[in-house]
């Protein structure tokens, strides 16, 4: 069973780890070595950056109960732009992105926020798609000197 929680500290190390085993694993298909090492390094040469922004956004995490593992995470600001989704690799059936999903747009809906975007990943739009996100751009972006493309998505949730 998976279980909502909001982010608790003491969990980013392990959000970093999820962080970088997805990027790693499940964008490996769309982007090169290079991009994947800048954009997820080994390391978190950031830990106090990464730690706050956990805890300035509305953060929430999924836990597989029966595992007592953390499976993955989202956090949206609150402008309503979706800062991160990274799931585990064993994980990624679309179930756990879908609650986590919906705990954020329940989140949004809750402080007033009318409109959620987010820049995805080749890997996610997909997903973003099923959630009925609409493509907004193709855009290129730069991580560490490297350049990526992702999607700038958008969608009302009024």
């Amino acid at each position: 069973m998976i279980a909502i929680r909001k982010f608790q500290s003491g969990d980013e190390a392990e959000l970093y780890k999820i962080f970088h085993e997805a990027v790693h694993i499940i964008n490996a298909r769309d982007y090169s070595q290079e991009q994947l090492d800048a954009w997820a390094p080994a390391k978190n040469n950031n830990e106090a950056s990464w730690r706050d922004s956990l805890l300035n956004n509305h953060t929430f995490v999924a836990v597989d109960t029966q595992k007592g593992i953390i499976v993955g995470f989202i956090d949206i600001q609150n402008d309503g732009y979706i800062d991160r989704l990274y799931i585990r690799p064993g994980y990624t059936d679309g179930r756990v992105a879908l609650l986590l999903y919906r705990q954020i747009e329940y989140r949004a809906k809750e402080i007033g926020i009318t409109e959620l975007f987010a820049n995805v990943s080749i890997t996610a739009k997909p997903v973003l798609e099923f959630m009925r996100f609409t493509t907004e751009a193709e855009q290129v972006v730069y991580k560490n000197g490297v350049s990526f493309i992702n999607y700038r998505m958008r969608k009302c949730i009024v």
